[in-house]
Formats: C-alpha cells, structure tokens, sequence
C-alpha cells in the first residue's frame, strides 16, 4: 500500500544476559529466566554487573531447547545468561513483539548448534515485513498495548491458578484434603 515500505530486523540488537551471581552484600534484583516465565517465583540475585530488562521489554530465549521463545519481560530484573533482550525504536517495539511471535515457530525451527540449540541471529535480522507510515503504526502501537495489558493479566491469573491447581492436586489425590 502507499507510504509502506519493504524493511527488516536488520538493526535490532541482541544483548545478552549474564550468569548470575549471589553474595551477601551486594544489593539484590529478580533474575529474569525460564524458571521465572514458568513459575512466577524469582530467585534474587545481584544486581551489579547485571544485564537489566525493563517491564515490558522484548526477550528472547537464545540458548536450550526452547530457543526461539520470545516474549515480554513481566517485570524488571536481571535477564538471565540464556536470554537476550531486543532493542528496536522505541515506536517499533509493540509491532516487532508481534512480529517475531509471529515468526517464533519458524525461528525456533532455524537454531544453530549441534549439541545445544542457539537462535541464529542474522535468520532473525533477515526476517522481512511491510512496515507501514508512522501514523498507522501508532495506531497499531496504541491498540497494542491495551490488548497486550490484558493478555498479561489473564498470563498471571492463569499462572497462579495452576500453581494452586499443582499445589492442591497432591494433597486431594493423597486423601489429605477432601471436597464436599
């Protein structure tokens, strides 16, 4: 359509995580991992010379099985050394979230790595995309994030009710507790 144009992910940044580190004295932050994303329950690491991730911002998974996940950081903390977290304009962030989920399978599918899978990062910046006028996208951004603000919403009520469902199901299955 007029006023779109051909583009790609070629100018987005990966900064990687780093491996955390714990010790007495150092002021502490959550660790953003796959066990956070899973459970919802942070370990507290060190936040000096951490990788800090906003609430919010784009990561992806780079290393393990699951390479390829992407996702938004639910909170701010250090972003664990298998994550990377994607830097974009800022107007482009809500539109590359999207774009790259859209693509999650096929990236998940093009790792590199024998032994362990990695995400091929020019396989990412290659991918192609319409990116519409700056007016249009926006729009897009704006509509976006409300839909998005109520997607992580239903994410952590979900998360918690099968925590509870996880925790409950033992105790039910064990006779130590009963319905009525």
């Amino acid at each position: 359509p007029a006023g779109w144009k051909l583009s790609s992910l070629g100018k987005i940044q990966f900064i990687k995580g780093k491996v955390p580190t714990v010790t007495e004295s150092a002021q502490k932050m959550p660790l953003v991992n796959m066990d956070y994303i899973n459970t919802g329950t942070a370990l507290e690491i060190d936040a000096e010379n951490a990788v800090i991730v906003d609430s919010g911002e784009i990561i992806m998974l780079m290393d393990g099985e699951n390479s390829g996940f992407v996702n938004q950081s639910p909170i701010q903390g250090a972003l664990g050394s298998t994550f990377a977290k994607i830097r974009v304009e800022n107007n482009k962030k809500d539109f590359v979230y999207h774009l790259l989920l859209n693509n999650e399978d096929w990236i998940r599918r093009n790792t590199t790595g024998t032994g362990i899978p990695h995400v091929d990062k020019e396989i990412v910046r290659r991918i192609q995309f319409a990116i519409p006028p700056s007016n249009i996208l926006d729009k897009f951004n704006e509509i976006a994030q409300n839909s998005f603000e109520v997607l992580q919403i239903i994410k952590i009520k979900n998360k918690a009710l099968s925590n509870t469902r996880d925790a409950l199901l033992p105790r039910l299955m064990s006779g130590e507790l009963k319905l009525s």
